[in-house]
């Protein structure tokens, strides 16, 4: 909460090198252009989350779209420091953020967060469309814009509902769509899935929190994810790849399974 009310992130991380990850590589978005990519916190001051962020604007340069970022003057939507119980610093960062996107005047909102997604269409009150990144992808590959053709190596991926994404915002056709037009991808389910899928328990300021080993929802989510065979353990949110990739660490799994985000699997199969 001190990071949140001071540098406008729950990561510690410098205002002005919440960009950095991409290098001044793509556009700051500007009057005209079709979508305003709001990358959140996470994939921009997580190192692991950084790579997240990096494949999906390589993917949207790829794509011909026209999109920009937002500026360094960007924080965090909020959605944790809500759910903890501090409103009056969730009204603040709501306040300027709300700013920015009435400023930029930007139709449409691309979030790769599932819980920026939820937070901007049920509690910012904006009137754009807000689309996440595996909506987006799902369209991609069906207009042609994008070619996943690189075959994977015949993996076998399960994919893991986030909270945020499925049972709060209803997506769950989307991602599973794209890994199934990914070649060389076998898609095999968890017994806990959709409606009924497990939280990570990143969620509500989880993610911040400690927890011993054996008390991680991640926990048991990892052995889930294990024992349908599969080696790459899918999924669509940060919070979702930071606590899963923590407990297959935990777990000394690394060497059986991989966390990836849909958009790295993505990113692959488009090749160079």
């Amino acid at each position: 909460v001190g990071s949140l009310s001071a540098r406008g992130n729950p990561w510690s991380g410098d205002a002005e090198k919440r960009n950095d990850w991409g290098k001044d590589r793509y556009p700051l978005y500007a009057e005209g252009m079709e979508y305003l990519y709001w990358t959140c916190c996470t994939v921009c001051y997580d190192p692991r989350n950084t790579l997240v962020a990096k494949a999906s604007a390589e993917i949207l340069e790829k794509s011909g779209l026209s999109w920009g970022l937002p500026g360094t003057d960007a924080q965090c939507c909020g959605e944790s420091v809500r759910k903890v119980g501090d409103f009056e610093l969730f009204e603040r960062l709501k306040q300027h953020n709300r700013g920015i996107l009435q400023n930029s005047d930007a139709g449409k909102i691309l979030t790769i967060s599932p819980h920026c997604l939820t937070t901007f269409q049920k509690e910012y009150g904006v009137d754009w469309k807000v689309i996440h990144f595996s909506e987006l992808l799902t369209d991609l590959i069906r207009s042609g814009k994008i070619n996943p053709s690189k075959d994977l190596g015949g993996i076998r991926v399960t994919y893991h509902d986030p909270c945020y994404l499925g049972r709060h915002s209803g997506i769950y056709d989307a991602p599973r769509e794209v890994l199934k037009a990914l070649p060389g991808v076998e898609l095999v389910e968890m017994e806990r899935n959709r409606e009924q899928s497990l939280c990570c328990g990143g969620g509500g300021g989880g993610l911040w929190m400690e927890r011993a080993k054996g008390e991680r929802l991640s926990d048991l989510r990892v052995e889930e994810a294990l024992g349908t065979g599969a080696t790459v353990l899918a999924t669509s949110c940060p919070y979702c790849i930071a606590m899963l990739e923590d407990s297959v660490r935990t777990l000394n799994a690394d060497d059986r399974i991989k966390v990836k985000d849909v958009t790295e699997l993505v990113r692959e199969s488009l090749g160079e």
